[in-house]
């Protein structure tokens, strides 16, 4: 458990700071290939690198499409998103663990 969770926060360090949704390209998934996929094993940086282009795809899909509204902010602010998303992770994780202990 500890050990995902430290992926996650890599993985959120490795996003620079905050821009637009429109304004970001692939440099900043390249920049995490490079940093996760140098030094750690190919089972533990594919599934990384996926969840990763996965989850800024949803990000500026969404930012894409809410533009205008209320809610774009979230989308549009990358560490708002992530940090959502991290909280939200945790709760689960936080959940689970009872369950099973």
């Amino acid at each position: 458990m500890r050990g995902m969770l430290l992926i996650f926060i890599l993985a959120f360090l490795a996003v620079p700071a905050i821009s637009p949704a429109q304004e970001r390209g692939t440099s900043e998934i390249g920049n995490i290939r490079k940093i996760i996929g140098e030094k750690t094993p190919d089972f533990i940086s594919k599934p990384v690198i996926a969840i990763v282009e996965a989850l800024e795809e949803f990000r500026t899909n969404n930012a894409e499409k809410s533009e205008g509204k209320i809610y774009h902010f979230v989308f549009a602010n990358v560490f708002i998103f992530y940090g959502i998303f991290i909280i939200i992770l945790f709760l689960l994780l936080r959940i689970i663990w009872r369950i099973i202990f």
